[in-house]
């Protein structure tokens, strides 16, 4: 990336302020007063947010996630990225058990009249819509 681009220097920015930024309140206050009007599904400040999400959480799995969704904005990208990054640094041994045992191949959604599903549903009709889009 260009070292003067937008990215980069927003990264920078947030990497500078993370020591100070211990709370997602905290966070979220400064993001949205450097980016105000900035679409929340935006790459930067989703960046910031994944940056601090990091800082806040260290390597405690729990509290990266926990702390990166609470934050808002494109929270389930930032939190997988976040959960992402933190897991490759504390590898499995580190992820507390909750994160990856089985969950009785259940679904649960807020769908009105589709409370749960099996994962064999979603997963198969995901599969077949795949296949219409991008053939065999």
């Amino acid at each position: 990336m260009p070292r003067q681009c937008a990215l980069v220097e927003a990264v920078r920015w947030a990497l500078n302020r993370a020591p100070k930024i211990r709370h997602y309140r905290h966070a979220r206050e400064a993001m949205d007063k450097k980016f105000a009007g900035m679409s929340g599904v935006h790459t930067i400040n989703n960046a910031c947010l994944t940056i601090w999400g990091l800082s806040i959480g260290g390597t405690d799995v729990t509290r990266v996630i926990g702390e990166t969704v609470a934050m808002g904005m494109n929270n389930d990208c930032t939190a997988a990225t976040a959960g992402s990054i933190v897991g490759a640094v504390v590898g499995k041994r580190g992820v507390p058990k909750h994160w990856y045992r089985h969950f009785n191949n259940t679904v649960h959604s807020y769908l009105i009249g589709r409370r749960r599903f099996t994962i064999p549903g979603p997963t198969s009709r995901f599969a077949k819509q795949a296949k219409g889009v991008f053939g065999d």
